[in-house]
């Protein structure tokens, strides 16, 4: 639509106005789910419980989508009265609210990432070293079962460890060079690491069989289709 020229003419029509706003609206449930997922993983591995997600499943919804509608409401009551909605124009896309202008948006933003970014390392440094020792013990019980299930925990804790990678890569610049100008290159840099967290956790969890790249001969099913049966031996 605008080719090109997206800087010159983003405000000719509202729809980048629009969509800034819309991407606001999936920040936090997309953190949040994050923080989830290295919940659940962390609480399997040191209980070994696995109703955890039906026990949290509507209670950790509501809360997530409670606290979204929140910021949105305060966020957007806030925007109206700045200029075209306190959005800024980058060459790649309509960036978020000018938080120059606006700190109380910027200061919901980056407390509750940079909370959410240090408790999912802890937790996913704490899930590494336990799945590590049970690797090294996998040749003690070496069959299809253990293989589902731990590539399933495996592949589960690689997805917690890119997506700890990427907010820390989208949220150091953002506090770092707070106030620089929308085209700066560390800004633009910072548009790129939330598709590329989608792009690999796609790789990893691209196909139902097996890992699509990064662990090619770990068997994997979803959870809740796992069939216990004795099987030939599966190197891993």
């Amino acid at each position: 639509m605008y080719g090109n020229e997206l800087v010159d003419r983003a405000f000719d029509s509202p729809l980048c106005i629009i969509a800034n706003k819309i991407s606001n609206n999936t920040i936090y449930p997309l953190e949040l789910f994050s923080l989830v997922i290295t919940f659940y993983l962390w609480h399997v591995l040191v209980t070994h419980r696995l109703d955890i997600e039906k026990k949290c499943f509507w209670y950790v919804s509501g809360a997530i989508w409670l606290y979204t509608i929140i910021f949105n409401i305060i966020e957007i009551s806030r925007s109206s009265k700045q200029k075209n909605w306190g959005v800024k124009v980058s060459p790649l896309n309509c960036k978020a609210t000018d938080w120059s202008i606006n700190l109380g948006s910027f200061y919901a933003y980056v407390i509750p990432t940079s909370m959410i970014t240090f408790i999912v390392a802890i937790m996913t440094c704490h899930s590494s070293v336990i799945l590590y020792r049970r690797w090294k013990n996998f040749n003690n019980n070496m069959n299809r079962t253990t293989a589902i299930r731990l590539g399933h925990a495996v592949r589960l804790q690689i997805c917690c460890v890119t997506i700890t990678a990427m907010f820390s890569l989208n949220l150091i610049p953002r506090i770092v060079f707070f106030n620089r100008n929308v085209d700066s290159p560390i800004i633009t840099f910072g548009s790129f690491t939330i598709a590329s967290a989608g792009i690999i956790l796609f790789l990893i969890f691209g196909t139902n069989t097996r890992a699509a790249i990064f662990l090619p001969f770990c068997y994997y099913v979803p959870p809740d289709k796992q069939r216990i049966q004795e099987e030939p031996i599966c190197i891993l």
